[in-house]
């Protein structure tokens, strides 16, 4: 599909508190995770007016620690009014995170595309979907 064809869904991110679930063997000072470690999200979606108008629910699985960095796993589902799209994928501590749509329902039956995210650092973000 060509980019016309795209269709692009924007929206403001309110982040819920971080909220990192720490598996045996348990850290030895903060920060010390691990592969099995994960995080868990709950963050409200918001329009151009400020509005919400959804919101979007997850974990990330730690699957790697390494002197780079961390790898994590990404499963999500965005919850909007026309219904659910979800999305997973492989990505870091990076504020820009990629993730694949996997699929959908209601109004995003057989959704396709990407989803990116940005963190901005401030417990606000963006979210971009890209439906093709």
């Amino acid at each position: 599909a060509h980019d016309r064809d795209a269709r692009v869904l924007r929206f403001g991110v309110q982040f819920s508190p971080h909220n990192v679930i720490d598996v045996p063997p348990l850290q030895k000072h903060p920060g010390d995770y691990r592969p099995g470690d994960y995080a868990t999200f709950g963050d409200v979606l918001i329009d151009g007016s400020g509005r919400s108008v959804g919101s979007e629910a997850g974990s990330g699985l730690i699957t790697r620690v390494d002197k780079a960095g961390a790898q994590i796993f990404f499963s999500m589902a965005i919850h909007l009014h026309r219904g659910n799209i979800a999305a997973a994928g492989i990505g870091s501590t990076d504020p820009h995170k990629n993730l694949v749509v996997t699929g959908g329902t209601g109004a995003f039956l057989g959704a396709r595309g990407g989803v990116h995210v940005v963190e901005n650092g401030d417990g606000t973000g963006s979210l971009k979907i890209t439906l093709r």
